[in-house]
């Protein structure tokens, strides 16, 4: 073979890598967005000037003022909406392109002592938005409900009471923050801290798997006993059919539920004798 072709080789790799990262960044299940908000996200906690950037967008295009900030607001709306590549990282652009859009919104309304229609324009937007602002925080004041509760933290703290001083405990990025504050114990979490021994593959395989065997094949990459924390909070999954063997012990199960697993040598001794 030709000395170049591993090194071609190798550079084909790398960029159908990065292809498919882009076409599939953000998807569930598939390679991640990272931690960046997603355009549902970012229409609410952006609600408060996408309105005035609409009206800026709108005058602009009526003047036929098709300059570079037009064209940059055009063409990340188009990524982001119809989510062509990166889409979820090309919020941060759009949102700055949205800003100054709405700047400019601002300015031929609100700010414009010239026309009476422009000022009106102006004036209706800002109703506009106080009317969906005041719904949705009516709204939020209703359903929003603590990340987590009084009992979930108390049977977290129990954690700390019962559970061996070299034992784990595995839950849900969700809920790691909190096993980490208070059950005293080494935390393993999925893209978090030190003790996570398993790829991005098989944790998502853990996720969807309901088999016991699968689960226990898992934790037994721990040299010690792994409890299982996982609260019922809405957004929150783990898949709990997966702790239904024999090798899995329930001790909690009210708010949040905990099993435990007693490690791969208990396990091993268990299967022997059974």
């Amino acid at each position: 073979a030709p000395f170049w072709l591993p090194r071609w080789e190798a550079n084909w790799q790398l960029i159908t890598g990065v292809v498919q990262d882009m076409v599939t960044s953000g998807q569930p299940g598939e390679v991640g967005g990272g931690t960046f908000y997603n355009l549902s996200t970012y229409s609410t906690i952006s609600l408060v000037y996408i309105p005035f950037s609409l009206v800026g967008f709108a005058y602009l295009a009526i003047k036929k003022n098709w300059n570079s900030i037009m064209l940059f607001f055009v063409i990340t709306w188009i990524i982001v909406v119809f989510r062509l590549f990166f889409f979820n990282r090309m919020i941060i652009p759009l949102d700055i392109v949205v800003v100054i859009m709405a700047g400019a919104g601002i300015s031929y309304t609100l700010l414009h002592y010239g026309q009476f229609w422009k000022r009106a324009v102006g004036v209706a937007a800002l109703i506009f938005l106080l009317i969906i602002s005041g719904a949705y925080t009516v709204g939020e004041a209703r359903s929003v409900r603590p990340l987590v509760c009084e009992e979930q933290l108390q049977a977290i703290e129990r954690i700390s009471s019962y559970a061996e001083d070299d034992a784990y405990v595995l839950g849900t990025t969700y809920d790691a923050p909190w096993l980490l504050g208070w059950s005293g114990r080494r935390v393993i979490a999925q893209g978090l801290f030190e003790w996570n021994l398993h790829t991005r593959s098989e944790w998502f395989a853990f996720f969807k798997t309901k088999d016991p065997q699968l689960a226990k094949e898992f934790l037994d990459a721990y040299d010690a006993p792994v409890y299982v924390y996982f609260s019922k909070n809405y957004g929150n999954y783990l898949g709990l059919e997966k702790f239904q063997g024999d090798h899995f012990q329930k001790l909690y199960d009210d708010s949040s539920v905990i099993y435990r697993y007693p490690g791969r040598l208990v396990a091993r001794e268990y299967s022997r004798n059974n």
